[in-house]
């Protein structure tokens, strides 16, 4: 990290700097992955890239930070990453892992109900390290091996179109495996209105964007062309949580991880999140952290 924040890197620019053997892959729509993952000093620091990713540990153990929470990864665990996520691999251990990579775009391709992949986009922002029943390992090793033979023969003429299909079925696949062990949270109203569903997806995508610099609610109503009341209401029935309450997490998560790990003063932190003085950002982290800036970037 540097003074220009957390990293990002794209899909292509991930493939460069990984040093990796057994890459299969279709340009730089979709990749699969399945070998030992050791040199992975890109991660030594925070990051984010943008990416669609789903590892299901087969050997080994890897430990991990996603938006500054632990996880250790053992065998019969699976991993989700999102891109609005940051990303930090603390160690690995003989890791091996079966890993289908996405770009955003791709996913944007295969045309998911959003109403039926938002409980598992839920799932995943509160745990996003989960051990998955012996069925679901099976049939993820099965939609990957099949995804495998798809992308390596040359004999399929529609391969994008069948490789569209097969992350689609893992994706409801995942989603039911996830919720067989870790049921959706009942206060979640995901399924009654496809506007609201929409207007929440944008919001989010909208918060990935901007919430280094913009924390009005205002600012995101605006943008989606609805009153700040109505977007209050509708994010909150969504995800039984206000659309303050994500802005504010979306703030403290970067503070955080730029506090922790980038050698940015307090004061470039305060100006590179856009707030009006050094004093503002104090205040407004100790009243979401109860710590002061200063004391966390020491802890």
């Amino acid at each position: 990290m540097n003074n220009q924040g957390v990293n990002n890197f794209s899909l292509s620019q991930l493939k460069e700097k990984l040093t990796l053997n057994q890459v299969i892959g279709m340009e730089d729509e979709v990749f699969l992955l399945d070998e030992s993952f050791y040199d992975l000093q890109l991660f030594n620091y925070p990051c984010r890239i943008d990416i669609m990713l789903a590892a299901l540990c087969t050997k080994g153990r890897m430990k991990i930070k996603i938006n500054l929470k632990e996880y250790e990864i053992t065998e019969g665990m699976l991993a989700i990453y999102t891109p609005s996520n940051i990303i930090q691999i603390d160690y690995t251990n003989n890791f091996n892992a079966k890993v289908i990579v996405v770009s955003t775009q791709f996913m944007k391709s295969i045309h998911i109900d959003i109403k039926n992949i938002l409980p598992l986009y839920m799932q995943v922002h509160n745990q996003s390290c989960q051990a998955l029943d012996i069925e679901y390992i099976r049939l993820y090793n099965k939609f990957f091996n099949i995804t495998k033979q798809i992308i390596v023969s040359p004999n399929i003429s529609h391969k994008l179109e069948v490789v569209q299909g097969l992350v689609s079925a893992v994706c409801y696949a995942l989603m039911d495996g996830l919720h067989k062990s870790n049921p959706v949270d009942p206060n979640l109203n995901i399924n009654k209105n496809m506007r609201q569903t929409l207007l929440f997806e944008q919001f989010m995508t909208l918060l990935n964007d901007y919430h280094q610099t913009e924390r009005s609610v205002g600012f995101y109503a605006d943008k989606l062309n609805i009153t700040p009341k109505y977007l209050s209401k509708l994010i909150k029935e969504t995800s039984a949580k206000s659309a303050a309450e994500w802005i504010d997490q979306y703030v403290v998560l970067e503070a955080q991880t730029l506090l922790k790990y980038s050698e940015m003063t307090i004061k470039e932190i305060a100006d590179y999140l856009n707030f009006a003085s050094q004093s503002f950002f104090c205040k407004y982290f100790k009243h979401q952290t109860g710590i002061t800036p200063g004391d966390y970037k020491k802890s």
